[in-house]
């Protein structure tokens, strides 16, 4: 089992976002991704209720990848910066191995609205939906 970092992280470029989610999934760090959000942000995944607020957000995520490996990989469809307020449109994959050694895989694509904070990009809303 991998052990948990604690990585805070400052996204000064929205356009190395994606890398570092990526990095912080595969490494079960669920401090790191929390750091990603800010105090107000609301995750919106399909099928179930918002989740608001970082620590709900951090709960969420360490609910689904603290006892699973996970891999993700994101492409970027667009991304725009506007003073304070950014956005990103990606697909992704999301891969699991699964007790019988074959991957799990779940496709999807979401949109996150980031706001600059003291220098800082953070995920303010994140909608998400997989197939």
């Amino acid at each position: 089992m991998t052990t948990m970092t604690t990585t805070k992280v400052n996204i000064t470029n929205l356009a190395q976002a994606s890398a570092v989610f990526e990095k912080m999934v595969a490494e079960k760090d669920i401090e790191g991704l929390g750091s990603l959000y800010a105090h107000d942000a609301w995750l919106m995944p399909a099928g179930l209720p918002s989740i608001k607020g970082r620590e709900q957000i951090m709960q969420f995520f360490h609910d689904r990848i603290a006892l699973t490996d996970y891999n993700i990989n994101f492409t970027r469809k667009e991304i725009q910066e506007v003073e304070d307020l950014g956005f990103e449109i990606t697909t992704w994959v999301l891969r699991s191995p699964s007790l019988n050694q074959k991957s799990t895989v779940k496709i999807g694509n979401s949109v996150v609205i980031w706001r600059r904070i003291d220098g800082t990009w953070q995920m303010w809303r994140d909608a998400f939906r997989y197939s």
